[in-house]
């Protein structure tokens, strides 16, 4: 009998579910960037970190102006007096210098084209922001982007998988350390 009424218990707890509405379910959600291309929103953390240069804001800024030109994303966009740099309106199609952007940006499999960050363009917005910590530099950056395939209508949000946030930081670092 007590095992019976245990799942019953267990049974009725299991069926019963709380509704939230779509707009409740966004404003629960983090904006990871919010730019020209659109707000993404996601639950989980956003890939962009915070990293530390052991170099000063002169010499960073150098470093990411560099990093840019050798990561293949053309700069469009500077404000010195914010620290921030990239491009808020790039199109992108396939590939930059160091990869494939399937490698940088998820925007869903086609059945037939394969990733399709490689099979059609891809509107991005890549910043980097930086400032002064102590004797040192912070920087971080932010990616997004989204697609429309030709012939869905549909806008793509495309997802960041941290690589080419990660690699801005690392070639950054690399360059602004080096005599």
């Amino acid at each position: 009998m007590r095992h019976s009424m245990l799942l019953l218990v267990l049974a009725t707890t299991a069926c019963a579910s709380t509704t939230t509405s779509r707009a409740t379910a966004d404003r629960q959600r983090d904006i990871i960037y919010d730019d020209k291309v659109g707000t993404v929103r996601t639950s989980a953390h956003p890939a962009r970190a915070t990293v530390a240069i052991a170099a000063t804001p002169d010499k960073t800024w150098d470093a990411m102006m560099t990093a840019y030109a050798v990561i293949g994303v053309d700069v469009k966009y500077l404000n010195r007096p914010t620290g921030e740099l990239g491009n808020r309106d790039a199109l992108m199609s396939r590939r930059i210098a160091t990869g494939e952007l399937s490698k940088y940006l998820d925007c869903g499999i086609d059945p037939f084209a394969g990733p399709q960050a490689n099979a059609y363009p891809v509107k991005t917005s890549v910043v980097t922001r930086m400032w002064p910590d102590g004797a040192g530099t912070k920087i971080e950056t932010m990616f997004s982007g989204s697609m429309t395939k030709p012939g869905a209508g549909a806008t793509v949000h495309c997802s960041s998988t941290g690589s080419l946030e990660r690699l801005i930081a690392v070639t950054v670092d690399k360059l602004s350390t080096q005599p």
